[in-house]
């Protein structure tokens, strides 16, 4: 078979459920140059029989079994074995919409982009249709441009999924989704946006995220969750690759950017009621927010300004005591 353009990356653990609905989003696909890596995670149900069957079907898709070893190793892998000069992942319990590859493909085989973003739509089921943006013109920025749309919430979101990378980006720069993290996204997806010379944005949403699995990572939070999600929070407002590009014009929106995220991370801990538990870390982000001291007006479109400002009235952790009252009240 020849080289494909396009690497297609599924990570695979106990999903016979929604397996079949990923992997055939992708073989409907109109555009064909692509090879489809099925990494099989070690899973236990009859996930790798799927895989297989697959593979016996479809001379693009190849599968590789390893042992357990959590998401970021098995999208490592996908880098390690993709032979296409482009890569994309897509988690095993999302889908594609039909014309996703026909649509944005085009664009990167004209060899001059890193990177292209497309949209993405959470959904509950496969009967929710996808928003349709009317002339959606695609415009082209830099990596840093691109980092910056980010931190203004705006046409790059902090997922992995609704991307397509030139494969080159993670190999030459060294770049790894970062092992037993959670939210491993926000670890390495600004460091790949850093490293591009040009992006493409698109406003087309492509990408299904599936936000009724009861095994997601959010069902039950832990002291790991917080501090890997506030690591990577603090590593995209504050590490060396970005103090060396960040321009002191942008210094405000990344601390609006670096606050939302702060606040995210306090009103999961309300909202599940374990301040008392995660006691040290409500302190620590708390003090955190206080010396940003972000005003109302520069959080712009960050979606936590409410939040940031009920925080700023000390009512955030009373409006979510009496959220989680009224709950129980039924």
């Amino acid at each position: 078979m020849a080289v494909p353009f396009l690497t297609i990356v599924v990570p695979v653990y106990q999903v016979e459920d929604y397996l079949r609905r990923c992997v055939d989003s992708i073989l409907v696909q109109e555009y064909q140059d692509y090879e489809l890596l099925l990494i099989n995670d070690g899973s236990l149900d009859s996930s790798p029989q799927i895989c297989d069957d697959y593979a016996q079907r479809y001379a693009h898709i190849r599968v590789i079994h390893k042992s357990n070893g959590g998401l970021s190793d098995a999208r490592n892998t996908g880098i390690r074995q993709a032979q296409g000069k482009y890569i994309a992942f897509i988690d095993s319990d999302d889908w594609l919409a039909p014309d996703c590859l026909q649509s944005v493909m085009p664009v990167l085989e004209q060899g001059q982009y890193d990177l292209l973003c497309f949209g993405r739509q959470f959904v509950q089921s496969e009967k929710e249709t996808l928003k349709q943006v009317e002339q959606p013109e695609m415009q082209v920025v830099s990596g840093y441009e691109a980092y910056l749309e980010m931190l203004n919430q705006g046409l790059v979101t902090g997922f992995a999924t609704d991307k397509i990378y030139r494969t080159s980006l993670f190999r030459e720069n060294n770049l790894e989704f970062p092992v037993g993290c959670y939210y491993e996204d926000l670890g390495v997806l600004y460091l790949l946006l850093l490293a591009s010379n040009q992006v493409v944005l698109s406003k087309q949403v492509f990408y299904h995220y599936f936000v009724d699995n009861p095994h997601a990572i959010t069902a039950s939070w832990t002291e790991k969750k917080l501090r890997d999600m506030l690591g990577f929070y603090q590593a995209i407002h504050h590490s060396e690759p970005v103090q060396q590009v960040l321009q002191i014009s942008d210094q405000k929106l990344a601390n609006a950017y670096y606050t939302n995220g702060l606040v995210h991370i306090l009103s999961s801990i309300y909202k599940a009621g374990l301040e008392v538990e995660y006691a040290q870390i409500v302190a620590e982000i708390t003090t955190e927010i206080a010396a940003i001291a972000v005003s109302l007006k520069e959080m712009g479109n960050q979606p936590n300004k409410t939040k940031y400002l009920l925080h700023r009235l000390s009512l955030l952790k009373p409006a979510f005591q009496l959220q989680r009252f009224l709950k129980e009240k039924g």
